[in-house]
């Protein structure tokens, strides 16, 4: 264990809001003169841009301000949840992803926080610069697993239950916004993206699903990330109070 303070900030993909984080807070506790008294660094929670550099946005941003990185994007590692003494992270989602890992860890949860929390203004969402863009010029929700099965987790969760699926992926498209009468997403960023796409006019009412479930937190986390079965069956029980209530509620009591 390390006799610094030990920070890691935390993103997606370790290519923007960490980064910039990381250097942000480095020349901070350098001006204040305790480099010595600090170790600081910054990974992603997906591997997907893991050895690049980062973007080439982000270093013309840290430029303006007399910063610099070096640094190649990695992924957040095991050890790291027990080694650092505070783990800051950009979005609800990201919180939720990270302290079910640490649980599955035994490492406690507590020291993982939203960096925005302390924003005295009172923003405490960290925007993904790179989504928010790109998503918005083509597409309201990526197209990553287009043409996949389900995760082989989420069939064994389904089998459980005595439940099956044969989807296949797909991209939403324009067309879902008038044929729909619901569509329902994840999480913010999803709800953002979605009504981002909508075209005008559209019949589809765009809901957060979780928002059905009255006692447990909105946001319906991506499991994927967990190593383990135990996210996915923890989802679906949110999912299956949500569906449930969504029925009774507004279909149900209508008919």
């Amino acid at each position: 264990m390390s006799d610094k303070v030990t920070v890691l900030f935390v993103s997606v993909g370790n290519i923007c809001r960490s980064p910039i984080a990381e250097a942000v807070f480095r020349d901070m506790v350098s001006k204040d003169g305790y480099s010595d008294e600090f170790e600081i660094d910054s990974a992603g929670l997906t591997s997907y841009h893991e050895g690049d550099n980062v973007e080439s946005r982000t270093l013309s941003t840290l430029e303006k301000y007399g910063l610099t990185y070096e640094k190649k994007a990695r992924k957040i590692k095991d050890e790291d949840y027990a080694y650092f003494d505070h783990i800051l992270t950009m979005d609800e989602e990201s919180v939720c992803r990270l302290k079910n890992m640490a649980r599955s860890l035994k490492v406690p949860p507590t020291k993982i926080k939203l960096l925005g929390s302390f924003d005295p203004e009172g923003v405490t969402k960290i925007r993904d610069p790179i989504r928010h863009v790109a998503i918005s010029i083509c597409a309201p929700i990526a197209d990553w697993n287009v043409g996949c099965s389900p995760e082989p987790r989420c069939i064994q969760v389904l089998a459980e239950h005595n439940m099956t699926s044969d989807h296949i992926t797909r991209q939403i498209t324009e067309s879902d916004y008038l044929e729909f009468d619901y569509i329902f997403g994840m999480d913010d960023y999803n709800i953002e993206d979605l009504k981002a796409g909508a075209p005008k006019p559209s019949k589809a009412k765009i809901l957060l699903l979780g928002e059905y479930d009255f006692n447990k937190p909105n946001v319906i986390p991506d499991p994927y990330f967990e190593r383990d079965i135990h996210g996915f069956r923890s989802v679906f029980d949110q999912i299956y109070r949500s569906c449930k209530n969504f029925y009774e509620r507004e279909i149900k009591v209508k008919s």
